[in-house]
């Protein structure tokens, strides 16, 4: 008994230990990365029925709908490069747009990414960060109970 209970423990162990996020290493940052804005569609079309008002609800299906095209129409790149500058290449409806931005890795490991006058990667750059998620970086929040995931914004490296 005390065996399985030792094994269970360490299999938990185990699986927190590489669920958990990984500091982010200069090194690790080498390369192209891609953008995902990965919204669950069916959550959000959960949310508009939940809405009493018909008329509210078509014109949030409408623009939900509007929103979600958009965002599969649209491809950002970035690239880590040295001295902490970020190329940051957006693709959209056949026009391309680069603009540069910097970014710095923290003594916690965390990548933090300045936002420039046409770029802007987060709600509020004093609490928005990036952690490795296995091979993606994810974006993370400050709170007051400590780090926020937001599972729906990530960054996966490019092959």
């Amino acid at each position: 008994m005390k065996r399985t209970l030792l094994l269970i423990g360490l299999f938990a162990f185990t699986y927190v230990a590489a669920n958990a996020q990984r500091r982010v290493n200069e090194r690790d940052l080498k390369g192209v990365w891609k953008l995902v804005i990965d919204v669950d569609k069916d959550e959000v079309r959960e949310e508009i029925e939940d809405e009493d008002n018909i008329v509210a609800q078509i014109f949030a299906e409408t623009i939900t709908d509007f929103a979600f095209n958009i965002i599969e129409k649209i491809d950002i790149r970035f690239e880590f490069l040295p001295d902490n500058r970020l190329r940051v290449e957006t693709n959209a409806f056949g026009e391309t747009d680069v603009e540069y931005s910097e970014w710095h890795i923290n003594k916690d490991g965390e990548l933090w990414i300045s936002d420039s006058d046409h770029f802007n990667i987060g709600d509020d750059d004093e609490d928005d960060f990036w952690m490795f998620d296995g091979k993606n970086l994810v974006a993370y929040e400050k709170s007051h109970d400590g780090r926020k995931k937001n599972k729906e914004v990530y960054l996966t490296p490019v092959q």
